[in-house]
């Protein structure tokens, strides 16, 4: 019986085809309507992300806030939503002014 001393898998690298570039997209219908210019549609996906990131950031500080109001209540159960609305309008009253 011979023992063979090649490996029992080989592994081979594949070569990699270049995919061909692909035309830029041209502003149509549906990336804006004739009335609005694009770079108004381009504002307001800013905005929208700039408002998530705030949302983002607000989180932590509405959780303390709901957690002060349910202590308050000495933690009685049912209000949970109602503290974190009330500190949610809490927080972001603050935060505008």
């Amino acid at each position: 019986m011979e023992i063979s001393t090649e490996p029992a898998v080989t592994r081979t690298r594949k070569a990699r085809v270049a995919k061909p570039a692909e035309p830029k997209a041209t502003k149509t219908a549906a990336n804006h309507t004739p009335d609005k210019p694009a770079s108004t549609v381009s504002r307001r996906k800013a905005a929208k992300k700039v408002e998530l990131v705030q949302d983002i950031d607000l989180q932590p500080m509405i959780a303390t806030a709901a957690y002060y109001l349910a202590e308050q209540r000495n933690f009685a159960p049912g209000y949970e939503l109602q503290d974190w609305l009330t500190a949610e309008q809490q927080v972001r009253s603050a935060q505008a002014a």
